[in-house]
């Protein structure tokens, strides 16, 4: 007898437990491997079966979008219905469109109308997830590098994951982490003013990716306390606690150019 095994999504009632909805995602036919290859899914089987049931789910979430807003922000008198706006929705693995209900004031005096996106509603299309993803690889590697640890992952490229969305992502988070490290800190954060303070300076040549491109050259600075300066033994010391910056120095011709 042969069998297949299907994947359903069922839409169930939470008071009574009735099945409002049921769906079939996909079969798979049950036969005997021949290979470790047909053993479980493939990569790309596991991409495309996780996508469907994402699809299905977002189905769902998308009805209840922007449900709770019944009279118009401007005027106040009832809204009506006035169709559906297409959104795009990138999450970790897969990509989706989005179908939101659109509405408009009852009002002919009114020309209020709402403009549902996911980014108008959100203040973003790219899960968080995916977002710390970008910004991981974009730390870690170069940014081209980074679009293809991405691609492996997923088995296939996709526009999101372009290394120039991975940069920018990751210097829109960089700039926020930067203004927050720059701030002044409160009082009580401070430590003590330091008596004596251990600046240890020193520069070289950092090799680029780009061809035809020479190194730029950078300063590193570790300053700290001499109370931090902790002996491991007779032949080594360490800093337990220090602080240290990194700068690139520009040429001449790059500070003309900026």
């Amino acid at each position: 007898m042969d069998f297949e095994l299907r994947i359903v999504v069922e839409k169930v009632a939470v008071s009574n437990q009735e099945v409002v909805q049921r769906d079939t995602i996909t079969s798979y036919a049950v036969q005997c491997p021949t290979s470790i290859l047909e053993l479980g899914l493939r990569h790309g089987e596991q991409i495309a079966l996780w996508e469907k049931i994402q699809d299905r789910l977002l189905t769902e979430q998308s009805v209840s979008i922007d449900h709770e807003m019944h009279g118009c922000p401007h005027c106040g008198n009832p809204l009506e219905k006035n169709g559906h706006k297409t959104s795009a929705f990138h999450a970790v693995f897969s990509d989706h469109t989005v179908h939101i209900q659109k509405h408009h004031c009852s009002s002919p005096d009114c020309r209020w109308h709402s403009p549902p996106t996911i980014t108008s509603l959100f203040g973003s299309n790219i899960h968080p997830d995916l977002a710390t993803l970008h910004c991981e690889q974009g730390a870690w590697y170069s940014y081209r590098e980074a679009e293809k640890n991405l691609e492996t992952w997923n088995g296939h490229p996709r526009g999101v994951n372009n290394h120039m969305h991975i940069k920018r992502m990751t210097d829109e988070v960089g700039t926020v982490l930067s203004e927050y490290n720059q701030r002044a800190p409160a009082a009580a954060e401070c430590p003590a003013p330091a008596q004596d303070l251990i600046v240890q300076v020193d520069g070289g040549h950092i090799p680029i990716q780009e061809q035809d491109q020479r190194s730029f050259e950078a300063l590193a600075a570790i300053v700290y306390r001499p109370e931090h300066l902790h002996a491991v033994d007779h032949h080594h010391r360490q800093i337990i606690e220090k602080t240290v910056k990194i700068s690139r120095l520009l040429s001449k011709s790059q500070i003309a150019l900026a």
